[in-house]
């Protein structure tokens, strides 16, 4: 708390993120004007049960977006002072719904020879290229006008269904010129 308050003298707009051993923190804390609070005791039995459901096979979606609902309970009360922090904690939980993937370009691959923006991969699987591995490097954020060639590895990221869909439309045999 003395930390808090002396980083708050020197920089009143600080964001400040805090560990909290329980709720008994949590007025206080609000009163301080702290952006995040984390409850280590809680994250890891959020953990722990995520663990176990995608164990027994329940989409991770679902999972994620029950385990949120947990999450608004208990950090309700930071919800009422700081809107914000629902806000941040919503696009952070969205953003983990996301999964990155990469697929290969072999010599027949239709994307091979096409430009990203010619391919319409985002388009036609709703999935964005985020990076594409050549030569032992990664190329982040390709634009358009990038040209994909056999040997490139394609990071894909989105949602895990339409990255899968993506997948297989590049090995289940349907790779004519209209399927990709």
């Amino acid at each position: 708390i003395d930390i808090i308050r002396a980083v708050r003298k020197r920089n009143g707009k600080g964001k400040i993120l805090v560990l909290s051993e329980g709720e008994e923190d949590i007025p206080l804390l609000r009163e301080l004007s702290v952006q995040k609070i984390i409850r280590p005791d809680f994250e890891a039995e959020l953990e722990m049960a995520r663990q176990v459901l995608l164990h027994l096979d329940f989409p991770a979606p679902s999972v994620q977006n029950e385990l949120n609902a947990l999450r608004r309970v208990i950090y309700e009360p930071l919800y009422q002072v700081l809107p914000e922090y629902e806000v941040t904690s919503r696009l952070q939980a969205a953003a983990s719904l996301m999964t990155m993937e990469w697929a290969f370009l072999d010599t027949e691959s239709p994307l091979a020879g096409k430009t990203l923006a010619e391919s319409a991969i985002r388009r036609k699987f709703g999935v964005s290229v985020v990076a594409v591995g050549r030569e032992g490097k990664v190329i982040s954020n390709p634009d358009g006008d990038f040209l994909l060639r056999p040997g490139d590895y394609v990071g894909i990221a989105g949602d895990p269904e339409l990255n899968m869909k993506f997948l297989l439309s590049l090995k289940d045999g349907s790779q004519k010129e209209d399927a990709v």
